[in-house]
């Protein structure tokens, strides 16, 4: 697969695991995010990404890599969710790390929802060419359908 691996988003959004973000953590984002792009795109544009190498042609190279930067968008947007802390007591708000010298704030969860919403924003006006491509697949394919259906039903 050609989506962005772990390294590329720890890199592209300087995720450090000094700070406790997971290499499980950031894959299982990354899955979600792909999944999301799965769900909004045709399966044509999906493959442009998911081949095992670029694409040589610009048009389609320029494709590949919106949906590869959307997927990197997505990714830390799903990410967020990841990162709350949550203790026996409920969601932490602020704690000292480990060696007792540095006090961590989180963000609240409202402040969490608005990131989240910039990344998902960015990342849709990314795919956003790809979006509309897909419903006007999906329409035409579904008025074919229906066209048939009509035609059958004649009989």
């Amino acid at each position: 697969m050609a989506f962005l691996t772990t390294d590329e988003i720890r890199y592209s959004f300087n995720l450090s695991r000094l700070f406790k973000v997971e290499d499980e953590q950031v894959n299982f984002a990354s899955r979600l995010a792909a999944g999301d792009i799965d769900d909004l795109i045709s399966d044509a544009d999906f493959a442009v990404v998911t081949n095992t190498s670029a694409p040589t042609d610009a048009a389609e190279l320029t494709k590949y890599n919106r949906i590869r930067d959307a997927h990197g968008l997505l990714t830390v947007s799903k990410l967020l969710l990841t990162q709350t802390q949550i203790r026996s007591s409920g969601v932490v708000t602020q704690e000292r790390d480990e060696d007792g010298n540095t006090t961590n704030q989180y963000l609240k969860p409202a402040e969490a929802a608005n990131l989240r919403a910039q990344y998902e924003r960015e990342a849709k006006s990314m795919l956003a060419p790809y979006i509309a491509a897909a419903v006007v697949t999906t329409i035409s394919a579904r008025s074919a359908q229906s066209a048939r259906v009509r035609v059958t039903s004649d009989w």
